[in-house]
């Protein structure tokens, strides 16, 4: 899954929760908190910490470990130091 993750490079970063969810639904897959992680890092570093706070918000409560918080904490400091 990070690989398919990983090869979004040339679509704006708005579009990667768009289609972490449809790739949930149409293939049934289960991401682990690595995805979430890697995830919730993009939708930081564009800014968009809303998105990745809703993320954070409906991911599976086994899947929100230290990384993907750590992550989160992370953009809302760049966030707010712009």
């Amino acid at each position: 899954m990070l690989r398919w993750i990983r090869s979004l490079d040339d679509i704006p970063i708005g579009y990667y929760g768009v289609g972490f969810c449809k790739m949930r639904r149409a293939y049934g897959l289960k991401p682990r908190a690595e995805a979430y992680c890697y995830l919730v890092d993009i939708l930081g570093c564009g800014k968009l910490v809303e998105e990745a706070i809703r993320l954070v918000n409906q991911m599976p409560p086994e899947e929100c470990d230290g990384a993907v918080l750590g992550d989160l904490h992370g953009a809302c400091k760049l966030y707010l130091s712009e």
